[in-house]
């Protein structure tokens, strides 16, 4: 997850972080979350920050910015092996690719604008 320097918006949820985290829970892959997410951005899909808080408790939370560099490479070697299952249901999974695939649209229009410029 996102990862606030200041310290003023600890577990904050980008649109970007909470829909590659959706596409990992897709994908069955182990997640680590440095602070449980406790807010999202406004412009996240709903349905996107629903699965994220029906799955959040499967993922694993831990505060690898403050462990020494042995611990957290032997954390991360831990963490690689895993095999993870989420369950997603086919409806997450399709509410997941079609939210992922408005995001791209999103920024691909958002560049296009860009470089008019």
């Amino acid at each position: 997850m996102t990862y606030d320097l200041h310290c003023d918006n600890e577990g904050y949820v980008g649109e970007n972080t909470a829909t590659e985290t959706a596409y990992a829970l897709v994908c069955n892959k182990p997640i680590i979350m440095l602070r449980p997410p406790t807010n999202y951005s406004a412009t996240l899909a709903p349905s996107i920050q629903e699965i994220i808080e029906r799955y959040k408790n499967a993922m694993i939370t831990a505060s690898i910015d403050q462990m020494p560099t042995d611990q957290l490479r032997s954390f991360l070697h831990q963490v690689a092996a895993l095999k993870v299952n989420y369950g997603l249901t086919d409806d997450e999974k399709e509410t997941v690719f079609r939210e992922a695939l408005t995001l791209t649209r999103k920024y691909q229009a958002t560049w296009q604008e860009y470089i008019r410029q």
